[in-house]
């Protein structure tokens, strides 16, 4: 497994509440609140959920419809086509951007 699978796992599984709260994953999803956060502040990605959802291929921005997504061969297009941002210090493609947006703009702020 690749490190990028890895954390894009840990953080599926934070959101889904089946991490336990002092893992990998809950980190990962404060990251990923941290990143959209940053994200949200920089302008790089709408502040609306419901583009953000339109814009990842969603039918909207809920939890279900963000699990039930594979998205590693989009993640790696975006890189293919260097279709990245830098944002908080990380350099990401732009899905993982919008997708930790998404979560900051749609998920409580406690881990």
């Amino acid at each position: 497994m690749q490190r990028r699978d890895f954390l894009l796992t840990s953080l599926l599984a934070a959101l889904a509440g089946t991490a336990p709260a002092a893992s990998p994953a809950a980190q990962a999803l404060a990251d990923a609140r941290t990143i959209g956060r940053a994200a949200l502040a920089e302008g790089t990605v709408s502040a609306d959920p419901a583009a953000l959802a339109r814009a990842l291929g969603l039918p909207d921005p809920s939890l279900r419809t963000l699990l039930a997504r594979h998205w590693t061969p989009r993640i790696e297009g975006d890189l293919a086509c260097a279709d990245t941002l830098y944002t908080a210090g990380w350099l990401l493609s732009r899905t993982e951007v919008q997708l930790c947006a998404l979560i900051a703009l749609t998920q409580a702020a406690n881990v």
